[in-house]
């Protein structure tokens, strides 16, 4: 296929160089994004459990605080386990 793309262009190995380029930037602005994506869920998730925790000092029931802040009973029984210990 290089070889083809080299006979076709006088370019040739620029322009697969070229393209080879474009699809690796191409590839690390993808994972960027996605990088992005991933903090910004885990960074959403930190602060409902944020929530969860002063919820619960607060006395609030586990049904309470997980249809509040979204997470799971269980997870909110997790928290809670932790602020007891």
């Amino acid at each position: 296929m290089v070889k083809k793309v080299e006979n076709a262009y006088p370019e040739g190995s620029e322009v697969v160089m070229s393209l080879a380029e474009q699809l690796k930037q191409e590839g690390r602005e993808e994972g960027i994004i996605k990088g992005m994506e991933v903090g910004m869920e885990k960074g959403a998730k930190q602060s409902r459990m944020n929530v969860a925790r002063k919820l619960l000092k607060m006395n609030m029931t586990i049904e309470q605080v997980a249809d509040a802040t979204d997470l799971t009973e269980k997870e909110i029984e997790k928290i809670n386990e932790d602020l007891k210990a």
